[in-house]
């Protein structure tokens, strides 16, 4: 009988990880992190079958864009020991 399980971390600036970089990971998407200036791209992640933003209905819509979402998320951290998302792991 298969055991399903959930791995879930923190993203943390202290580990010198990145929101934006988890986040083309999971979604295999190209996206820009205005943190450290660079392309953030995994080609070989390529067992996505499906990527979904869902917002609640006060948040603008143009959090509907991963690129702008993980953006402003890592912008609203500014020490170096930020806690910057949870990361879901199968």
């Amino acid at each position: 009988m298969p055991c399903p399980h959930c791995k879930i971390t923190i993203i943390k600036r202290s580990n010198n990880e990145s929101a934006v970089s988890a986040a083309a990971y999971q979604s295999g998407e190209k996206l820009f992190s205005e943190y450290d200036q660079e392309q953030k791209y995994y080609p070989y992640k390529n067992e996505v079958t499906h990527k979904e933003i869902m917002l609640p209905p006060h948040v603008p819509p143009e959090f509907a864009d991963r690129n702008t979402l993980w953006n402003s998320a890592e912008a609203q951290e500014k020490q170096w020991n930020s806690q910057l998302a949870p990361c879901f792991a199968s």
